[in-house]
């Protein structure tokens, strides 16, 4: 498998997935704190989280699944509260709405989401050009040459 970039011809490339790890950071961090006067003590505790990530891995984020019965739960919880003020007809349409949702989600997540997501390991980024490429196998690797 040739990993050059067919843009550049440079090797110098890296998986997607890595660079996209790579640029994706999660942080944590707690506070305890004990302090005392002249009248009394007190005891401080605190914790934070978050994270950061890279350009770089957003603009080439991994796909995801999409949210099926959740989404539908919520476009019928809005449509319910709709339908107080417009009549009943809305929570109907919601539930509609909804249920299509929910069987496009559940579709999407077991026939395309799979080869999506194997496209997407598939990939390299050029760390010269930045091109995202998918490497062409038409070569035989060292490993499967010592398999025959």
């Amino acid at each position: 498998m040739d990993l050059a970039c067919p843009k550049c011809g440079s090797d110098n490339t890296q998986k997607l997935s890595l660079a996209v790890e790579g640029g994706t950071f999660s942080n944590r961090g707690m506070t305890v704190g004990v302090g005392a006067t002249g009248g009394g003590a007190g005891l401080m505790a605190a914790s934070t989280k978050g994270s950061s990530t890279s350009k770089l891995a957003q603009k080439h984020e991994a796909p995801e699944k999409l949210p099926g019965i959740r989404g539908g739960l919520v476009i019928v919880v809005i449509a319910w509260i709709v339908s107080l003020f417009v009549g009943s007809w809305a929570f109907a349409l919601g539930c509609l709405i909804a249920a299509a949702a929910a069987i496009w989600a559940t579709v999407y997540n077991f026939k395309y989401y799979p080869g999506d997501l194997t496209e997407w390991n598939a990939k390299f980024l050029c760390l010269r050009c930045s091109e995202v490429f998918t490497p062409e196998s038409d070569q035989a690797t060292p490993a499967m040459e010592a398999a025959s």
